[in-house]
């Protein structure tokens, strides 16, 4: 993973925001993080792992400034890259903010993230670029973990070393170390696998002892109450024949005692149904003299009754033949007292009638009766005519309101109307004045444009000019590097030409002439001077020369390209400053904002003059409405005026004599319901007189058919039909008693008898009951014994059941009761699953640490595992830590260690754990390094060897970061962020320098 761009504000002791190139920084591999102490230097780190993992280590509360102002939203955005590509991921705290909709006090935003993919290198720094992953701050920090491949307790271990954690891992105790290796290294598997062998062999051997009860439970349901139970010891698991032995005894003993109760049981139960065969012929006997002697008495009786039954014979004949005729007695009854009523209607309708309307015939009756209906009809309809009289009086009322009511609004309507054209003129002055300032808007938009233009050309010259500044700075060291190679390449010709002559006397053979002089004889040649160059030398100075040459012409091309865009944009702004244009922007933006409030009120000022014309017209046509509506309500006033004085004429006439219309109605209903009354009770009496009539002729006429002497002897021989039911009834049993008497009488069994026979039932009842008793005793016994049998089998046999379960159980258990001992820490080494993991990634950590501390101690230190540490071993086995000093010959322990001894020990140590960390979670790469302690504790010779190590880093292609406020590190490395206070005191700024 490597972190290529950070952005943050309002986080620690920085009010502002700011941003960090990473890529600038990391091109010589080193990068000093650097400024006074409590400055805000190790902020930056924690920005980067709040981005990350949305929490820091230590008090998460000094996050958000205290310098900040209210309300300004604080934020971590990291720009960073890995194998899968890269992602910008942006973060905010919580944090509290002034209320929106009025109100005092403040409220709190929620934390908030979100989660980009760039597809290019571009969109680094362009906001909002980038195909969104999530905005669920749960969400992303799970994304963020998988893309970055490591804990945030990894990180911190690997990428981030802050103070006070790195050189935590070599002097903490061992315990202490094993829960940091723990965290680091994610060794939950290991501890999950331990504890589930743990429990499943727990509950392994609690199966095998629940195996093992039941057996015993068996074993001990089968021998219940009996002697001789088989002891079981552990023994007896280990060999089961004999106990299985002993089970099967038992129950074939209980098995034969069973049978033997068997057979005594049958023989019991002979008897017992012999017995039973004597009682119920004995019961049969005394049925039958029961049932003889009852015929006989039954016989008997009816004969001492026979007259008495006969009477009721003749009696229940003379009433079923009255019954016949029973519904033409109630018929003649009921028209009887029809007609008693009819006549009791007339007298009652004449006494209500008065003896005017009682004198009257039929037909003088029928002419009262149609005068008296003419006169109510004549009444309802003047009731009805004084009925539209009432509502037409309410009517003028509503007319009278309905003419005041229109005339006030006439009044109201033609007010409105003679305050329009001065509201109108208003409105007309206002919209001149918005279509005016809509016409300046173009100008206004050009303005902001020009001035716009000068203010990009403004912020691109300070960039090009500190582009130029820095192509300065690298023309000088490059003009500085190619005058030194220069004289390097001078210096190694000059050595090499010196040495020359050497060169050739070696090529000199003996006989041959000298390339120089011509001679064949070589009597004392030259010699190469010790420590002279040779022709590779001066070639590789001449090549170096010229490469440091070439580069200075593209530095000073660069320059001058620079430079000369520089003063091209000097040109194009002119007296122009930063200042002045923002001041001109703002004057016509203000001006442009005015304007444009104006002209955006033009089209509403159009409407509401339009809206004013409209509602000038509408007011017009409410008048005319308003006007017709009242005229119309005063004619329709006058016509119903002239209809109620006709209509009260037509009431006072109908009333004639009487108080009101409602009483002369009364009047006349009352006299006609009396006449209708005396004529329907004349009516009806007729009729009922000429049905009774009838009925009674034809009552006499059928009472002699059915051998009645007249109608009043049928009615004294009707009985109610319950009774002659009853007395039907009664005859019917006395039949069917005698019947049944005379057949038991002829039953073969019953005529055989002679009436002296002696059944003895008591004695044969005795007799069964006695031999019932002794079978069921011995089936009782029999039942029992047969339980017993079957018990004991079902006890055996899961008795065995269990044992063969036990054997299956404990084989199958065996393996992993051995295999959980194991793990626990049951072994040879007395060591847990986990210590071991731990313990060989600890030996890769040491290995890996040693590379590197060889380095920065010249070879003096080693660390070594150690099994104690302090003298604790108890949970930490295997996991201390000493140290091999080999000036002494002897082995330290790291809290002998000086300060900067101290400090490049964790170093190389922190350093391993990374690399083992790395090949632990799939061969992460590890782009970025931050060094955030200690480096002012190491003499120079140490700090040479430690920044020697951390090069090599960066060799590797690793940026590293360093943290600290040592001057000469500020000498060393060129690339650097500086942090400082703030000129005001109100926190700290950065500044960067790549």
């Amino acid at each position: 993973m490597k972190v290529r761009r950070l952005a943050f504000r309002a986080l620690g002791p920085y009010p502002g925001e700011h941003v960090i190139d990473f890529d600038s920084l990391s091109v010589s591999g080193l990068f000093l993080l650097c400024g006074p102490t409590g400055t805000g230097k190790s902020t930056v780190i924690d920005a980067i792992t709040f981005a990350l993992y949305g929490s820091i280590e230590g008090d998460k509360d000094r996050l958000h400034s205290d310098h900040a102002a209210d309300g300004v939203e604080p934020y971590a955005e990291l720009v960073f890259e890995t194998a899968s590509g890269l992602y910008r991921v942006r973060r905010s705290p919580a944090y509290e903010r002034k209320k929106l909709r009025g109100g005092e006090g403040t409220t709190t935003v929620n934390p908030q993230a979100r989660l980009v993919r760039l597809t290019s290198e571009d969109q680094i720094d362009v906001e909002d670029a980038g195909e969104a992953m999530s905005a669920q701050v749960s969400e992303v920090g799970a994304e963020v973990g998988g893309l970055v491949g490591l804990s945030k307790e990894q990180f911190l271990q690997t990428i981030v070393l802050p103070q006070g954690q790195f050189a935590r891992f070599l002097t903490t105790k061992p315990d202490e170390r094993q829960r940091l290796l723990q965290t680091i290294f994610n060794t939950q598997i290991y501890q999950d696998t331990q504890e589930y062998l743990r429990t499943e062999s727990v509950r392994a051997e609690r199966t095998v002892d629940g195996v093992r009860r039941k057996a015993i439970t068996a074993l001990v349901s089968l021998w219940a109450g009996r002697e001789g139970m088989p002891e079981i010891g552990e023994a007896t698991w280990e060999d089961t024949g004999r106990v299985r032995e002993a089970g099967t005894e038992l129950v074939a003993g209980i098995r034969e005692d069973a049978e033997r109760l068997g057979a005594a049981a049958a023989a019991a139960k002979g008897r017992a149904d012999t017995a039973h065969a004597r009682f119920q012929e004995a019961e049969k006997l005394s049925g039958l003299l029961r049932r003889r002697q009852a015929a006989h008495a039954v016989l008997a009786a009816q004969e001492e009754r026979a007259e008495e039954i006969a009477e009721h014979r003749e009696r229940l004949r003379r009433a079923t033949a009255a019954a016949g005729l029973r519904s033409t007695l109630r018929r003649a009854a009921e028209t009887a007292e029809a007609e008693r009523a009819a006549e009791a209607a007339v007298a009652a309708a004449h006494a209500a009638a008065g003896e005017e309307v009682a004198a009257l015939e039929p037909a003088a009756l029928d002419q009262q009766r149609d005068s008296l209906r003419s006169r109510v009809d004549a009444l309802q309809e003047a009731r009805q005519v004084e009925l539209r009289v009432a509502t037409q009086e309410a009517e003028l009322e509503k007319l009278a309101a309905v003419v005041e009511r229109e005339s006030a609004a006439q009044e109201g309507f033609r007010g409105r109307l003679d305050a329009i054209p001065a509201e109108r003129d208003g409105l007309r002055d206002q919209h001149a004045a918005a279509t005016a300032a809509a016409a300046r808007m173009a100008g206004h938009d050009r303005e902001v444009a020009r001035i716009e233009t000068l203010r990009a050309t403004a912020t691109r010259l300070g960039r090009v000019e500190a582009e130029t500044e820095a192509a300065r700075t690298a023309a000088e060291r490059a003009s500085d590097a190619a005058e030194a190679a220069g004289r390097h390449e001078a210096e190694v010709r000059e050595s090499w030409l010196g040495g020359i002559a050497g060169d050739l006397a070696a090529e000199l053979v003996g006989g041959a002439a000298c390339m120089v002089c011509g001679s064949t004889e070589h009597p004392s040649p030259a010699s190469r001077a010790e420590g002279s160059a040779d022709k590779a030398a001066a070639e590789a100075a001449r090549t170096a020369h010229a490469a440091a040459t070439d580069a200075l012409a593209a530095a000073l091309t660069e320059l001058s390209r620079l430079t000369t865009q520089a003063d091209e944009l000097r040109s194009q702004l002119g007296t122009e400053t930063a200042d002045s244009i923002a001041a001109a922007l703002t004057r016509v933006r203000e001006a442009q904002a005015e304007d444009r409030a104006r002209a955006d009120q033009a089209e509403s000022l159009s409407t509401q003059l339009s809206a004013l014309a409209e509602s000038e017209k509408e007011l017009g046509g409410k008048i005319e409405a308003a006007r017709a509506a009242a005229a119309e309500a005063t004619s329709s006033s006058a016509r119903i005026t002239g209809e109620l004085d006709m209509a009260r004429t037509a009431v006072e006439k109908a009333r004639g004599a009487h108080a009101s219309l409602a009483e002369a109605l009364e009047a006349g209903e009352l006299a006609l319901s009396q006449v209708e009354a005396v004529r329907t009770a004349l009516t009806d009496a007729r009729s009922a007189r000429e049905q009774h009539t009838t009925v009674a002729a034809g009552l006499e006429e059928v009472s002699r058919d059915a051998g009645f002497a007249d109608s009043g002897e049928a009615g004294e021989a009707l009985l109610p039909q319950s009774e002659l039911e009853q007395l039907s009834r009664a005859l019917e049993e006395v039949d069917s008693e005698r019947a049944s008497a005379i057949a038991t009488l002829a039953e073969a069994e019953i005529s055989a008898l002679t009436g002296s026979e002696e059944p003895r039932v008591e004695d044969r009842r005795a007799e069964w009951q006695e031999a019932v008793t002794q079978s069921d005793d011995a089936a009782t016994r029999l039942g029992a014994a047969r339980r017993d049998v079957e018990e004991a089998e079902r006890c055996l046999q899961e008795f065995t059941s269990a044992l063969d379960e036990e054997a299956a159980t404990a084989e199958g258990v065996r393996a992993l009761v051995r295999m959980a001992k194991v793990v626990r820490g049951e072994n040879s080494r007395s060591m847990r699953l986990t210590t071991y993991v731990l313990l060989r990634r600890f030996e890769d950590v040491v290995r890996a640490a040693n590379i590197r501390l060889a380095a920065m101690s010249d070879g003096r230190y080693e660390l070594r595992r150690a099994d104690e540490e302090g003298g604790q071993r108890a949970r930490g086995q295997g996991l201390g830590l000493e140290v091999m000093d080999y000036i002494t010959g002897k082995v330290r322990s790291p809290h002998t260690l000086s300060g900067g001894e101290t400090f490049y020990t964790s170093l190389s140590l922190a350093l391993g754990l990374a690399d083992v960390v790395t090949d632990e979670t799939g061969g992460i790469k590890l782009g970025t390094l931050f060094v955030d302690e200690g480096f002012g504790t190491l003499d120079p010779d140490t700090l040479e060897n430690v920044m020697g190590v951390l090069q090599s880093l960066s060799d590797g292609g690793r940026a590293v970061g360093i943290v600290s406020h040592v001057t000469e590190l500020r000498n060393q490395i060129h690339e650097q962020i500086q942090v400082n206070h703030r000129t005001d005191g109100a926190g700290s700024t950065l500044t960067v320098v790549a």
